[in-house]
């Protein structure tokens, strides 16, 4: 089956090559199913982000390789585009791909942000604040239905793993305090883990006995 897919995934790559020679600003959309591949030529007058790209996102379509120069450029049309976009669901499942695969704002070299469009969730709770510390994060949840219901987990930038360590909360003034300290147990985390790995070596063998 993986034989028989990578195939497919060489001759589509073949065939792009040969029709991008013509014009190698030409639009292609590929979809691959049921280990065979469908290439679709779209002409750029035509070209819309919405039709092309986010509505099928919600119809159930992955993205299986976007090089990073062609995440700039969606970022820049939907930060251009943000107030007369209408596939709110589609910006939604791409952010989120973006969240998990580390597509930043400083994607390209470029300082593009369309963050603040992406609503993180997690079993009912918005994530409305976090925190990054190298590869460890902790963020800070609220209820979706109940304003008064808060929930900080410990996580990781991509959100790879999943949030683990719930502590719940009524208020919001207790369920930042607890934000906090989390946010500074991981930093003083790293700040032992780097002493540890920046002291003499003599030290290091000392600190091991």
């Amino acid at each position: 089956m993986l034989r028989l897919y990578l195939y497919y995934i060489k001759k589509l790559i073949l065939k792009m090559n040969k029709n991008l020679e013509n014009d190698p600003d030409e639009i292609y959309t590929v979809i691959v199913k049921n280990n065979e591949y469908e290439l679709h030529h779209i002409f750029d007058w035509d070209f819309g982000i919405d039709t092309h790209f986010l509505e099928e996102l919600i119809d159930g379509y992955e993205i299986y390789h976007m090089p990073v120069i062609e995440h700039a450029g969606v970022w820049s049309m939907i930060d251009e585009l943000r107030d007369d976009l209408h596939c709110a669901k589609g910006i939604q499942l791409y952010l989120e791909y973006c969240q998990k695969n580390s597509i930043t704002p400083q994607i390209h070299g470029r300082n593009i942000d369309i963050t603040d469009l992406y609503i993180e969730t997690n079993i009912g709770y918005n994530i409305i604040a976090n925190v990054d510390i190298l590869s460890a994060s902790v963020v800070l949840g609220r209820k979706q239905s109940y304003l008064d219901q808060y929930v900080t987990w410990y996580t990781t930038p991509t959100r790879k793993n999943g949030y683990v360590m719930g502590h719940y909360f009524n208020s919001f003034e207790a369920a930042y305090e607890d934000f906090t300290q989390r946010a500074k147990d991981l930093f003083n985390t790293h700040l032992e883990a780097k002493k540890y790995w920046i002291r003499p070596l003599k030290e290091r063998e000392i600190y091991e006995r």
